[in-house]
């Protein structure tokens, strides 16, 4: 996790609740776990925390061991036009009022329009989707979005 541009970055996730470990968290691991939130790489942490990369490291390994954190592959994010595709067509269901679940969905899960990583878009449309009051509405409105995303990935 040094911060030599032509080495791998990592990236971790939260796995559950840490309350119920037998672990001790001060400033700088919830500094983390707050960064982890926001989806920051391991060199992204470094730069924003402005802390030892010894210390990251070590703390990071703490929150592994302990099983707080895990790391997960480095991701893309989607490209903005498909996020446009994504809010369009919730607007196509629900009408205006997509664009306000839409963006309450970003703010939920910590993300912005052009930052939503690709490993969770399919959580993010099942999100948007249980919005939808209609049933078959929000059916539809996932399995066209899975079939573009499925082309999409395909390209």
């Amino acid at each position: 996790m040094t911060n030599q541009a032509n080495q791998t970055d990592y990236y971790f996730k939260i796995t559950g609740s840490f309350i119920e470990k037998k672990f001790a968290l001060d400033s700088v691991d919830l500094q983390i776990l707050g960064q982890i939130e926001k989806n920051k790489s391991a060199k992204q942490m470094l730069k924003d925390l402005n802390i030892n990369p010894g210390l990251l490291k070590q703390r990071i390994t703490q929150l592994l061991k302990q099983k707080i954190i895990k790391m997960v592959e480095n991701y893309d994010c989607l490209d903005k036009t498909f996020s446009d595709i994504i809010r369009k067509s919730l607007i196509e269901k629900v009408g205006p009022i997509g664009i306000m679940i839409f963006d309450d969905a970003l703010e939920t899960l910590r993300l912005e329009e052009d930052s939503i990583p690709k490993v969770i878009v399919k959580d993010f449309i099942h999100m948007l989707a249980k919005e939808i009051p209609d049933e078959n509405q929000g059916r539809d409105f996932k399995t066209r979005l899975f079939e573009q995303l499925e082309a999409l990935n395909k390209q």
